[in-house]
């Protein structure tokens, strides 16, 4: 029944958000805290949290091209590869780099972080208005991605105390080099001059590796065009410092011109640098080049390689060829051996007609086959140890061990003449192999013989200018248009924002719960639910009983529940075809209306002239009698017990219409398993059915115990009672199985607590006006 599960939880039950908001209304109080929760938690991280400043800068990148560039140099300018042109992206790329942001980053301190103090609450404080100054010496390599976090307290004038972690002090002179696993620091006071008032003796610094720092930096460093066709670059930066901010673009600018400068001024040293070693080593290049040709032929015995190669050629395919052959004659030999040897002394002829690698051997075989076919014709006529026939086996037997040391002979002699060729046919293939490469040799000679010509009349002629264009000075890439500025207020952490976001995490976060608590409850939470597992008609819906007591149908009454127990009424002589003399009322587990739906059935049926009877076959929990208000010292148990014999006597009226009677049950049966198995039950029925038109039976939950089965063959519908939103989709489908298996002749379900704020559903609307009551039916 799982699919049935899947199916009544999926998209089938459409969403009423009327009914969603009545069911949320009632926990505003949750609500109301829970936004003041996430909007306290809002105002505590705006209080805690760094305000950021936006720190902009516009400059104009010079494209195209332009002196002093790193490919300006004049002896890769004629190249057609590299050209002297530069292009917005790759400048942009530059000006990102990692390298030149961490050179900034370190220039400026900007890893050096100082607070109030240390916790959550903590306020960073600005590093200009600090009465120290943070030198660092030396970095410590190993100090990967951790921090250093520590305390000063000014002493005075020339000392202070620093609390490190573990609560360690120590007291240091300012200007005393001090050894972390940062690395290697100094502080120093600032002087009267530059130093400003500050309300802290003590404050906390956290020094960061600066790669970790730059990372950071790095993703709040973004740079924008002004537009497609503009070289024009907005460049902005978040900092929580904006002079420190303004230094750090200012450096990231300077150390992009710089950086250019250098690699121009570079890169013209080590070309001049280049050319005066190349022409050291070009003119001895090219004197020894000719010696080289010529001990390189006498080495490798080339004269013509055309010649040469064709030679060999021809000589490897002949002795391929030989060598093929003598493969063949000796797998010959050796399938004529073996077939020999597994012959042994067989009476069947040896196959010599394809054997023609040796006369000797093809008359051995032709004798011996002769041999083999007289005595095969002797041993016909003559006894086993004729002589004639003795002799011939020796023969025959002499004979093939000719032939077995002739077949080895040859094959031995094969074998060696196949080994010295294959050795002459391994150098003729090494001769034909190494020629292509002595070829390539000899035109790769000649090859670099005419570059080193071309080559050194080229350095020599731009060994000159070389020098010239190291003295022309290269003009600055980067053209500063504004220079880096910083907001006035703070952009970041936004307020509004902030307040915003946890005004509706505390609004939706208790909506959320409250809807999957409603929406994918284990429970059935409303009639689709139903429908979605099982096909049993559905009778009606009957709404939360507000009035105290059991009976809400009573004559006059157009209360809510007792109009739906009217249309209950309706349907279920509809549906059953007025085959419903006999109703059993179960459900899966009690406090699911069961006996509430038994009552007011039976009610609503006596009211319009049928005459009722009400029994109590809950036998271990019974709960009529106590519903109805009857107190009465006779019951079904005196009948049970055959105290009294005539069940008319326990029959009493119901004090509610005339037309309804009840049996009830003062107490529990003993053993009503086999009570409700027995003919006394069965006589009863019997009896009630001649006299009454309806039997209402109020039986045991059906999920707990399996009395209501019992009485499936003396009912004629069985009315399974649903509680919404408290009876489980799991027993729902049990009873499906149940029906499935058409243990009861007919089924239908009634859902009961259904909620009041979607009663217009259950197919009236109630109002009045003084003492009009006026009823409408919708379609």
């Amino acid at each position: 029944m799982s699919h049935n599960r899947t199916k009544n939880k999926g998209a089938g039950e459409p969403i009423d958000l009327m009914r969603s908001v009545k069911v949320v209304l009632p926990f505003w109080p949750y609500i109301l805290a829970s936004i003041l929760l996430f909007v306290g938690l809002s105002f505590l991280y705006l209080k805690s949290a760094t305000p950021y400043y936006e720190i902009t800068s516009s400059v104009l990148i010079r494209e195209g091209e332009r002196a002093g560039n790193l490919t300006e140099s004049p002896i890769l300018s004629d190249l057609e590869n590299i050209k002297t042109t530069v292009k917005l992206d790759n400048e942009i790329e530059k000006l990102r780099s990692k390298s030149l942001l961490n050179e900034a980053v370190i220039s400026k301190n900007a890893f050096v972080t100082f607070y109030d103090h240390n916790g959550m609450f903590k306020k960073e404080l600005s590093p200009y208005n600090v009465p120290v100054n943070l030198i660092v010496h030396e970095f410590n390599e190993e100090f990967l991605s951790g921090v250093e976090v520590f305390a000063i307290t000014i002493l005075g004038d020339k000392k202070f105390e620093i609390n490190f972690k573990d609560n360690k002090k120590a007291e240091f002179n300012f200007g005393d080099k001090i050894k972390t696993e940062f690395g290697v620091f100094s502080i120093e006071k600032k002087s009267e001059e530059s130093a400003v008032s500050f309300p802290f003796s003590t404050f906390v610094v956290i020094l960061e590796n600066p790669i970790v720092k730059t990372e950071r930096y790095a993703k709040a460093l973004k740079f924008e065009q002004s537009s497609v066709k503009s070289s024009t670059l907005f460049i902005r930066l978040l900092d929580s410092s904006p002079t420190r901010g303004k230094q750090i673009l200012n450096a990231l600018i300077d150390g992009y011109n710089s950086s250019n400068q250098n690699q121009k001024n570079e890169v013209a040293l080590k070309t001049i640098k280049f050319l005066d070693e190349k022409l050291l080593v070009a003119k001895k290049e090219l004197d020894s080049l000719e010696m080289y040709v010529e001990r390189f032929k006498q080495r490798n015995r080339v004269t013509d390689i055309g010649l040469d190669s064709r030679i060999f050629l021809e000589s490897t395919a002949s002795t391929s060829k030989e060598i093929s052959e003598l493969s063949n004659k000796i797998e010959i030999l050796e399938s004529l051996e073996n077939l020999i040897a597994v012959q042994g002394n067989g009476n069947e002829t040896i196959p010599s007609s394809f054997v023609t690698l040796d006369p000797t051997l093809s008359d051995l075989l032709a004798k011996y086959n002769d041999l083999l076919r007289e005595r095969q014709r002797i041993s016909r006529i003559v006894q086993p140890n004729n002589q004639q026939l003795i002799a011939l086996n020796e023969q025959l037997s002499s004979l093939k061990s000719n032939i077995l040391q002739n077949i080895r002979s040859n094959r031995s002699n094969f074998e060696i003449t196949r080994k010295n060729l294959e050795e002459n046919l391994n150098v003729n293939r090494s001769q034909v192999q190494r020629i292509p490469v002595i070829e390539r040799e000899l035109m790769e000679i000649d090859r670099q013989k005419g570059i080193k010509q071309e080559h050194y009349q080229y350095l020599l002629r731009k060994r000159d200018e070389s020098a010239l264009a190291l003295e022309v000075a290269g003009v600055s890439s980067l053209q500063v248009i504004d220079a880096p500025t910083a907001s006035v207020k703070p952009v970041s952490p936004k307020k509004l924002t902030i307040l915003g976001i946890g005004f509706l995490a505390g609004l939706a976060l208790p909506i959320i719960v409250l809807f999957i608590k409603f929406n994918f409850s284990e429970k059935i939470t409303s009639k689709k639910i139903v429908e979605g597992i099982t096909q049993v008609p559905i009778l009606g819906e009957v709404g939360k009983n507000e009035e105290k007591g059991y009976v809400v149908v009573k004559p006059g009454s157009i209360s809510p529940p007792a109009e739906q127990f009217r249309l209950i009424r309706s349907n279920l002589g509809f549906l059953s075809k007025n085959e419903n003399q006999v109703i059993a009322v179960s459900s899966s587990m009690s406090k699911e209306g069961k006996s509430f739906t038994s009552i007011n059935l039976a009610i609503s049926l006596s009211l319009v002239g049928k005459k009722v009877i009400l029994v109590d076959f809950d036998l271990r929990r019974p709960s009529i009698l106590k519903a109805l208000n009857l107190d009465t010292e006779i019951s079904l148990n005196n009948y049970f017990n055959d105290s009294i014999k005539d069940f008319k006597k326990i029959i009493l009226p119901s004090g509610i219409d005339e037309n309804l009677s009840v049996l009830g049950l003062n107490t529990p049966i003993d053993n009503p398993s086999e009570l409700i198995n027995s003919n006394k039950v069965l006589g009863l029925l019997k009896n009630l059915r001649s006299n009454y038109d309806h039997i209402i039976i109020d039986t045991s939950p059906m999920g707990l115990v399996a009395d209501p089965f019992s009485l499936s063959g003396l009912v004629d519908v069985l009315i399974y009672v649903i509680r919404l939103n408290y009876t489980k989709i799991s027993q729902l489908e049990e009873y499906e199985e149940i029906v499935q298996n058409n243990i009861f002749n007919r089924n239908f379900i009634v859902l009961n607590d259904s909620d009041k704020l979607s009663s217009s559903k259950f197919g009236y609307g109630y109002y009045s006006s003084g003492k009009n009551i006026r009823v409408k039916q919708k379609a």
